[in-house]
């Protein structure tokens, strides 16, 4: 009994399996707050975040523009596996370069990202064009949808992995500071400090002195003078009384007043004792408290009878204080995101190989010719082919219904995190939802694709719809992180379904021996994407927040307006007729055998 039933089918679904750690790990995971945290540090934000927006924006550019051509030529040269590995083996190769990137060198971290980005969405073109060539009509829905499956499973996988490294760095051999509760109230010039583990705070003999970092958290409670909304952004003055021996220049920018309710220090009167917060959250009242953080990097000369002694630079600190060395290397104490930038680039390298071994592209009928025939071929065929699409109305219609609702997918998928911290849900529990939608992900596009084989793959599409403008709606009144969750479940079931039976569906709908360039085009249209959301959220809430209401009611108006993108699509989508399409592309098949 063979292993693997179907090695053509095999090697091209674990493409998706290799290719899917680039999009967790590196696109929706670390990479983000990484630039922020590590690259950019020092840096203008204004002009790092720019610089990052400019990345990911002519990366997606390039590749919108390139994936028609490139895709006209690889028809003609039946060269499709051969872009597909350039490009995939490029991205691996600059997602690995990451890992040498130090910190502060934002500049250099963003172009790595961007051309690594480029092989990502290149290499999927052409990924997606090999469909055809694996699969017949009757099984393409079921292994376009298994392709999904393997990736969520696969970039799921690999993002738990490189989490647990992130979260358990000692469980795990990586190198970490040591950390220790301290029982004693601070004072200001303090000369020594007892520890419960004097043992890690030995000085390393590569240093003179010993550097530590003292961290205490304390709670006041507050008077609400005003709140208001200015630039789109809750603000509220406090009355708040802070101890006086307080430096209170070593606070944390971030203030907590509960669970979600948070926002950033603006400033502080000593002598009115009022304090202004920006970026709120929610709206909070005076039943609620502060919660401070305060950070001062301190020194010693040693350690005996299990106190630091000879310390220097010790502030007043009030309510729980703990203490952590302050040894490592920024690029030692986050080498567990480092590493795992490494971790991706061989996860896609190694796991591209079946499709090396084992794909089969069709070859072309015409006869084998030099590159630069080809070249001037591919040109010519995409200007060929834009005066043939007339022909091609089906196709046209299912493009621009699919660029309106997969624009939808898109900008949940990217705007998730955003809106989930801007009602103010935690990083952890952002990054736990993220990786819900993956595992569920695989089980559910491998029924959709069964869905797809056995039903009707129109009518399949039109439930996905269906549930995600279900979503957009619960997500306008979604209070607490479980319902959260309960999203990234919901989400989790419909994303891969939507995504492979829009691939398979769009398959039945085209020339299978143009098939390259046509799915350039419908990348192109994919990249195109998260133009008309993300316009959507930021203009409905722009509105609601003229006509008085809170940042945080703006927010949930702007993302209910994505729904409209999942009811324009699937208005379009009711006039797509797959046997008329079916006919237009013989139809077209016939003309240009005439002319031939």
């Amino acid at each position: 009994m063979r292993l693997i039933k179907d090695k053509n089918v095999f090697g091209w679904v674990m493409y998706d399996w290799a290719n899917s750690a680039f999009a967790t790990t590196i696109m929706a995971g670390f990479f983000p707050v990484f630039f922020k945290s590590y690259w950019s540090a020092g840096a203008d934000v204004n002009e790092s975040t720019a610089m990052l927006g400019l990345a990911n924006s002519l990366s997606s550019l390039i590749v919108a523009l390139i994936s028609p051509i490139l895709g006209a030529i690889a028809d003609q040269s039946s060269g499709k596996k051969r872009f597909l590995i350039f490009f995939a083996y490029l991205g691996a190769l600059l997602t690995g370069c990451l890992f040498m990137v130090e910190q502060g060198e934002w500049l250099l971290a963003a172009i790595f990202y961007a051309i690594g980005n480029i092989g990502f969405a290149g290499a999927n073109s052409f990924y997606d064009s090999l469909l055809p060539d694996v699969a017949d009509e009757k099984r393409i829905d079921f292994v376009s949808a298994k392709g999904y499956a393997y990736g969520y499973l696969g970039g799921g996988l690999l993002f738990l992995v490189n989490v647990l490294w992130f979260l358990m760095p000692a469980t795990f051999g990586l190198p970490v500071e040591a950390q220790t509760a301290l029982s004693q109230g601070l004072k200001k010039d303090a000369t020594v400090i007892h520890v419960s583990c004097p043992a890690d705070f030995q000085i390393p003999k590569k240093f003179e002195t010993g550097a530590a970092i003292v961290t205490s958290h304390f709670v006041r409670p507050i008077h609400i003078l005003d709140q208001k909304t200015e630039n789109n952004q809750l603000v509220v003055d406090l009355q708040i009384s802070l101890p006086a021996e307080l430096n209170d220049s070593l606070l944390d920018k971030m203030v907590a007043f509960g669970k979600y309710q948070h926002g950033t220090l603006r400033s502080f009167d000593h002598e009115t004792s009022i304090m202004t917060i920006e970026s709120l959250t929610r709206e909070i009242t005076n039943a609620d408290s502060a919660h401070f953080t305060l950070n001062n990097r301190i020194s010693y000369s040693g350690v005996e009878n299990g106190m630091l002694i000879g310390v220097s630079g010790v502030e007043n600190h009030f309510g729980t204080v703990s203490m952590k060395t302050d040894f490592l290397k920024s690029s030692v104490e986050f080498l567990s995101i480092r590493l795992s930038f490494i971790s991706v680039a061989l996860w896609w390298a190694i796991f591209t190989i079946p499709l090396i071994l084992y794909v089969k592209e069709r070859k072309s009928m015409t006869q084998k010719r030099k590159m630069g025939t080809y070249i001037r071929q591919g040109f010519g065929q995409i200007f060929v082919t834009f005066r043939k699409i007339r022909h091609l109305k089906v196709v046209f219609l299912f493009l621009l219904a699919y660029w309106l609702y997969i624009d939808g997918v898109d900008t949940i998928i990217k705007m998730a995190v955003d809106y989930g911290m801007s009602i103010g849900f935690s990083s952890s529990s952002l990054i736990v939802a993220l990786l819900i939608t993956q595992f569920v992900g695989f089980p559910s596009a491998i029924l959709f694709g069964k869905l797809g084989e056995k039903w009707d793959v129109r009518k399949a599409i039109f439930i996905t719809l269906g549930v995600y403008i279900g979503v957009t709606i619960f997500g306008v009144f979604m209070t607490e992180t479980y319902e959260f969750y309960i999203l990234a479940i919901v989400v989790g079931l419909v994303q891969g379904g939507v995504q492979a039976l829009s691939r398979s569906y769009y398959s039945r709908l085209i020339p299978k021996d143009q098939s390259a360039e046509f799915y350039g085009f419908y990348n192109m249209l994919g990249k195109f994407a998260t133009i008309l959301g993300p316009l959507l959220i930021g203009g409905f809430g722009l509105v609601a927040s003229r006509l008085g209401y809170s940042p945080n009611t703006s927010s949930r108006i702007g993302i209910a307006s994505v729904s409209i993108l999942f009811i324009l699509g699937a208005i379009l989508l009711i006039f797509v007729d797959e046997e008329k399409g079916k006919r237009e592309v013989m139809y077209l098949t016939v003309e240009s055998s005439e002319k031939e």
